[in-house]
């Protein structure tokens, strides 16, 4: 903030120079206001920085927020693509039979509708 006050304080004092100017009362009133303004600005440029600063805080949070996100649904959808292991098609039988109660070693009975082939050499009657 120094060149511009610089700047202006340069200007003022070109004005103060001027003959005649400093008896002026509306020009007295504009110089008086540019001295005083000077603190406000300072504080308003401060307070400014800090805003921005919090912004600025808020925004680094929320893009980390945002690649967190971004990382787990990223490995979601790995998970998901993966393929699946191969299938143990002697495990799916079992409990498919026992699914069905068709299991020899479980504990449900056999259903009544199933015949048994015994005697008949595996050979059915169908008569």
């Amino acid at each position: 903030m120094k060149p511009p006050f610089a700047e202006l304080d340069k200007f003022c004092n070109h004005i103060r120079e001027l003959s005649g100017a400093t008896d002026h009362p509306e020009i007295r009133k504009y110089l008086d206001l540019i001295e005083s303004s000077k603190g406000k600005i300072v504080l308003a440029n401060s307070e400014s920085r800090v805003f921005a600063s919090m912004a600025e805080s808020q925004r680094k949070k929320m893009q980390e927020s945002s690649q967190l996100k971004k990382e787990a649904h990223r490995k979601k959808i790995e998970i998901l693509n993966t393929p699946p292991p191969p299938l143990d098609g002697d495990a799916l039988g079992r409990a498919l039979l026992e699914n069905l109660g068709l299991n020899k070693f479980g504990e449900r009975a056999r259903p009544t509708s199933v015949k048994s082939f015994a005697g008949t050499n595996g050979k059915r009657n169908c008569c």
